[in-house]
């Protein structure tokens, strides 16, 4: 699945259904499992793929409350910060507080 992803990064599909399928798909196939399997590395193709497909601005519960912590760039680096969490303890820091901003929102 992970290839597909990769070879669908360099097609330039704008429909709405290819597009959302894309990142439907990125989450749970590349993102989580590069979790727990720590031989899939998220290549720069995966962030090209969430540059040129994902929504452009946070998601909304409603017209004035985005929530940021779960857009894909940011999901995109858990897998970083589980691996080497000393190197990224400040993004951690930071994605955690910005997570306790959004968890009301998502009540």
């Amino acid at each position: 699945m992970a290839y597909l992803l990769n070879a669908a990064a360099l097609q330039n599909w704008r429909e709405s259904f290819e597009s959302e399928l894309l990142i439907t798909l990125c989450v749970p196939v590349q993102i989580l499992e590069s979790v727990v399997n720590p031989k899939i590395q998220l290549n720069s193709w995966l962030w090209k793929l969430i540059e040129t497909y994902a929504p452009p601005r946070p998601f909304k519960c409603d017209e004035d409350s985005p929530i940021h912590s779960i857009q894909l760039q940011g999901l995109a680096k858990i897998p970083d910060f589980i691996r080497d969490p000393e190197q990224h303890l400040f993004e951690i820091q930071s994605a955690y507080q910005q997570m306790r901003a959004d968890a009301p929102k998502l009540r």
